[in-house]
C-alpha cells in the first residue's frame, strides 16, 4: 500500500465513523421532532456517505485490501450532547484532512471533496453549541445491546466493502446481494435504537470490531455469512437478557432473520421480509447516485 493509499484508508475509516454517528443522530433529532437540527445533519451525513463511497471505490479500483480497523462510534442523547459529539467527531475528522497526502488527482480529488464542507458544518456546530443548555442525564446502554449494534455496524461496513469488491469483478449478483445484506444490517441496527430511543434504554454501540475485504467474492461471502451468524448469536443473548420486553421481541427478530440469512446460496436470492428495503436492491443505481 503506498503513503497515498494509507491516507485514503485512514480517510475512509473516520468517514464511515462520521456517516455511522450522523446517521444515530438523525434517529435521535427525529425522535425529538427537532426538524431544524436535523436538516443540517442529514443535509453532511448525504455529503460523507457520497465522500465514503468515491474513496472506497477508488481503493478497491486499485486493488488495494482494504482494511477498517475497530473504531468506536458514541452518539448523543439530547440536542447539545448531538452537537458536542458532532463537534468532537469533526477534530477527529480536522486531524485526519490535516494530515492527508496525495500523489495523483484522483485522490486529491477525494480528499477535497471531504475537506470542502467541515468549515460550513463547524461554523454552524459553533454557532448552535453557543445557543445550546446544559446536556441531560446520561442514559447507560445494556452491553447485550452494545455488542449487537456493533457487530451489526460492522457487517454495515464490511459488506459494503464486499458489495464494491464484486462489483470490481463484474459479479452483479454479488455486489446487489452485498449490499442488500449491509442494508439489512443497518435496518436491524436502526430499530434496536429506535426501540431503545422510545423505551428510555441507551442505544450506543461498543467499539465495533475491524473488518477486512476479502480477496475473491467467493471469500467474500463466507466472510458475510460468518460476521452474520455472530450477529444472530449477539442478537439472541440480547433477546434472552431482554425477556418479556418489546426489545426482547425485536432482538429475537433480528436472530432470526440473520439465521434466514446465513441459509442462503451464494448469489441466491436474499430473504425477503424483515430487513429487505428497495432502496437496497440495486448496488449499480446507488454507485450512479453518488460516485462522482
Amino acid at each position: 500500500m503506498t503513503e497515498t493509499e494509507r491516507h485514503l484508508a485512514a480517510l475512509l475509516r473516520v468517514e464511515l465513523t462520521a456517516v455511522h454517528q450522523q446517521f444515530l443522530h438523525m434517529l435521535v433529532l427525529r425522535a425529538l421532532r427537532d426538524e431544524g437540527h436535523l436538516a443540517r445533519v442529514t443535509a453532511i451525513d448525504e455529503v460523507d456517505f457520497a465522500n465514503a463511497m468515491d474513496i472506497a471505490a477508488l481503493l478497491v479500483e486499485r486493488g488495494v485490501p482494504v482494511r477498517l480497523p475497530a473504531h468506536l462510534v458514541r452518539p448523543g442523547r439530547d440536542v447539545p450532547l448531538v452537537l458536542r459529539a458532532e463537534w468532537e467527531m469533526e477534530e477527529a475528522m480536522a486531524a485526519v484532512l490535516g494530515a492527508a497526502r496525495a500523489e495523483d488527482d484522483a485522490a486529491r480529488d477525494c480528499i477535497a471533496r471531504a475537506a470542502a464542507p467541515r468549515a460550513d458544518y463547524r461554523a454552524w456546530l459553533e454557532a448552535r453549541l453557543a445557543e445550546a443548555g446544559a446536556p441531560g442525564p446520561d442514559v447507560e446502554t445494556a452491553p447485550e445491546l452494545e455488542g449487537v449494534l456493533a457487530l451489526l455496524t460492522a457487517l454495515v461496513e464490511q459488506a459494503l466493502l464486499h458489495a464494491f469488491l464484486s462489483r470490481a469483478q463484474a459479479d452483479r449478483a454479488g455486489a446487489d446481494n452485498a449490499w442488500r445484506l449491509s442494508g439489512a444490517a443497518m435496518l436491524y441496527a436502526t430499530t434496536i435504537v429506535r426501540a431503545g430511543l422510545t423505551d428510555g434504554q441507551g442505544v450506543v454501540p461498543g467499539e465495533v470490531p475491524g473488518v477486512g475485504m476479502a480477496e475473491t467474492p467467493e471469500a467474500a461471502f463466507e466472510a458475510d455469512m460468518a460476521l452474520t451468524r455472530r450477529c444472530a448469536e449477539a442478537a439472541r443473548r440480547a433477546a434472552e437478557a431482554q425477556a418479556g420486553t418489546e426489545m426482547g421481541r425485536l432482538c429475537t427478530r433480528i436472530a432470526d432473520a440473520c439465521d434466514r440469512i446465513t441459509g442462503m446460496e451464494r448469489n441466491g436470492a436474499i430473504p425477503e421480509g424483515f430487513g429487505r428495503a428497495p432502496m437496497f436492491d440495486d448496488f449499480e443505481a446507488t454507485c450512479a447516485r453518488f460516485l462522482s
